[in-house]
């Protein structure tokens, strides 16, 4: 298990993404605590998804996942809204990531989109609240994005050769 504290931009592929699936699960259950609505419906799991990036110059290839997802139909206000966002924000302080709430849709879709994420390691989590209306289905969204990294231990190809 992953040092909580430690940066994850110093972690390996396998650690990270390990650390981002826990602490969206746990923000998962924190909405489903603060919200009433989202208690009284399960969450549906989408998998990780791992794509093999190019090789570096020394043969070695970095990896990124996206997924895991968690989603949950439910019709929320805006008022559950606004206590997602506050969570989300205080969940995106304690991963270290910088948080944003992109609002071109909420007036005219009720399309709700937060995002955390790091620029230097491509690391993203998303919180997606869709309401009621004309063009949505109503639910909830927590979509995480691991960005490239080596595997744990993963030796420079010169290396992986001679052994």
């Amino acid at each position: 298990m992953t040092n909580q504290s430690e940066p994850l931009a110093t972690l390996c592929f396998e650690d990270a993404r390990q650390r981002l699936e826990s602490s969206t699960l746990d923000l998962s259950r924190r909405l489903s605590a603060a919200i009433p609505l989202l208690g009284e419906v399960p969450w549906r799991y989408e998998k990780l998804h791992v794509k093999v990036c190019r090789p570096e110059a020394d043969g070695r290839r970095r990896r990124r996942g996206h997924g895991p997802r968690y989603k949950a139909e439910v019709r929320l206000t805006r008022a559950d809204v606004e206590i997602g966002w506050e969570l989300f924000q205080r969940f995106a302080a304690e991963q270290g990531l910088p948080v944003k709430r992109v609002t071109e849709y909420e007036a005219d879709y009720d399309q709700y989109f937060f995002e955390a994420r790091d620029e230097q390691t491509e690391d993203q989590v998303r919180l997606l609240i869709d309401l009621p209306g004309e063009w949505n289905i109503p639910h909830a969204a927590i979509g995480v994005w691991v960005g490239p990294r080596f595997r744990r231990d993963t030796p420079p190809a010169e290396q992986a050769e001679a052994a």
